[in-house]
């Protein structure tokens, strides 16, 4: 929800500042939401954990956030090998 509020902003084409920042503002809130959801999981990793964290990368890398990325996706590397993706399978 936060990217699509994000590039809806961009795509509609809204110029003034105020009007930018209140888009940004906007799509932050439900990213913190989301960033909230996913550092509260608790129990064994999952695929859907993996989703949501390259989702919040994806978000992080739109609103010129790279550092926080780079952290977001170390968690993301992190649960993926946890979960065996890395390997293959035949």
């Amino acid at each position: 929800m936060a990217i699509a509020s994000l590039r809806r902003e961009k795509v509609n084409g809204k110029e003034p500042q105020d009007d930018n920042m209140n888009g940004l503002c906007r799509s932050d809130r439900l990213f913190s939401a989301g960033m909230k959801l996913t550092e509260t999981e608790m129990g064994f990793p999952k695929v859907e954990s993996v989703q949501a964290r390259l989702i919040q990368v994806l978000y992080l890398l739109q609103t010129a956030r790279m550092n926080k990325a780079w952290y977001v996706y170390g968690n993301v590397f992190q649960v993926t090998l946890s979960l065996g993706m890395h390997r293959c399978r035949d």
